[in-house]
């Protein structure tokens, strides 16, 4: 995604600004420091202008060869699910 960020000439702050967030969500997300929700990535795909289905094939690939990259997931009385 920050080469995305980066081809449209944005920085960290001027995604922020579009996405609605605070600079430092973007840069926690772009160093792994915060998950996204599904929605979340979509909306940003949407703004970097990526199709989101390859990007989850591959993330979906690396996780098939290192699943220790799995979170843990609890469900609530809901029956929804929460990753750790």
């Amino acid at each position: 995604m920050i080469e995305a960020r980066i081809a449209k000439s944005w920085s960290q702050y001027d995604l922020a600004k579009v996405w609605r967030r605070h600079q430092s969500i973007v840069a926690k997300v772009e160093t792994y420091q915060r998950n996204l929700e599904l929605i979340e990535f979509l909306n940003l795909c949407t703004l970097l202008d990526i199709d989101p289905v390859p990007l989850v094939a591959q993330i979906h690939k690396q996780i098939k060869l290192d699943q220790s990259v799995l979170p843990a997931a609890t469900a609530t009385p809901k029956g929804n699910v929460h990753l750790k």
